[in-house]
């Protein structure tokens, strides 16, 4: 070819795309009405998915409306029953609560808000006095509830024994509380809980054993109770303490020389952290009584030691006047501190606790 009919790139390039363009409009032809299909399926497909989400998204508000009304009603109820002049309102109140109830569950099936509705059936009916009825349908919580309310499923399980004791059947409430210990829990339902409810149920097995007959089999499980408590709350006086330690250990490095405060960071090493604690405050202040005595700490230090030592000696303070009544006796005055030292949120609730001291005590003097 001469060089006059040479092709340059461009136009190479222009030859290239045309019959790119003439092989894909002939694919398009040949495949037109797969393509198209192809195409409806997907805007089907999504405008499916959206409106699922949809309809999903209003089933969930319609349910957890609904639900909050039928709560409304329990309390309505509930506070109907305190009242001597409305005890058969209140009776009538709490039929039609548990039919809200039921017509929730069986019109949001499946849905967690199902369960929850379930649930309040049930107690509805234990309430009722129709612990029969209840149990049925506490087993049944068991039984189909949702992943994420194994919570209500943990209650349902000690709801059962707790229908067993209203008929007198201490044996077979015994047998349903002690299931609630195997009983499964996803991992993400905080521990806690769990070990609220379940000291609830230990409490019930053991005033149980008593009703059969079998103190010794119950005073076990008051001791247990106790000790849970005192282990929880030393736990949470170490855990409240880890926390405070941070700003005190930034402040005394800055202003302390590490030999004054080798003894906290060694009782902090060791994980004794309210010891570790107490040793870091007592260098602080130490260092804060000299520098005023000789008149060398200025205002903006003095502002903020006294910012960091009023969180922790509130704190300190507190956990000393709890152990104090502890020491004395005084157990309602020491949890009253204790709560404000570290928050009483764990189990068993102090209110538990002070039951299960009491049965302990009393079975414990009936066998000297």
């Amino acid at each position: 070819m001469g060089q006059g009919n040479r092709l340059t790139r461009e136009e190479i390039k222009q030859d290239q795309f045309i019959e790119l363009v003439l092989k894909s409009y002939d694919f398009l032809l040949k495949n037109l009405k797969i393509i198209i299909i192809a195409i409806v399926v997907v805007v089907i497909g999504f405008f499916g998915f959206t409106t699922y989400h949809q309809q999903k998204n209003k089933q969930r508000a319609e349910a957890s409306f609904a639900l909050v009304k039928a709560f409304e009603k329990y309390q309505e109820a509930e506070q109907s029953s305190f009242d001597p002049e409305k005890v058969d309102e209140s009776k009538e109140q709490l039929q039609a609560v548990a039919t809200d109830f039921q017509s929730i569950s069986e019109q949001y099936s499946g849905t967690s808000f199902a369960d929850t509705s379930r649930y309040n059936y049930a107690k509805v009916l234990y309430y009722q006095g129709d612990y029969a009825g209840a149990r049925t349908h506490f087993k049944s919580v068991i039984e189909t509830h949702r992943q994420e309310n194994g919570i209500l499923a943990l209650s349902a399980q000690k709801a059962i024994g707790d229908c067993y004791t209203q008929e007198g059947k201490y044996q077979d409430a015994i047998d349903a509380y002690q299931k609630s210990e195997n009983h499964h829990l996803p991992p993400d339902i905080p521990a806690t809980v769990r070990d609220l409810v379940l000291a609830n149920a230990k409490f019930s097995q053991a005033l149980c054993h008593e009703k059969l007959g079998q103190p010794d089999k119950a005073l076990p499980l008051y001791k247990d109770l106790v000790d849970l408590f005192n282990e929880n709350l030393e736990k949470a006086i170490q855990d409240k303490s880890l926390e405070l330690i941070p700003d005190l250990k930034t402040l005394s490095s800055e202003i302390l020389p590490s030999a004054d405060v080798q003894e906290a960071h060694r009782l902090e090493t060791e994980g004794q952290n309210y010891d570790a604690l107490t040793a870091y405050a007592e260098a602080v202040h130490r260092y804060k009584v000299d520098k005023e005595i000789h008149g060398g700490l200025n205002k903006e230090l003095r502002e903020r030691i006294h910012s960091v030592e009023t969180k922790v000696s509130d704190f300190l303070k507190s956990l000393r006047e709890a152990r104090r009544y502890d020491a004395e006796g005084r157990r309602n005055s020491a949890l009253s501190f204790y709560e404000q030292a570290v928050g009483l949120t764990f189990a068993p609730s102090p209110n538990l606790y002070r039951k299960a001291l009491i049965y302990r005590d009393k079975l414990e003097i009936a066998q000297k």
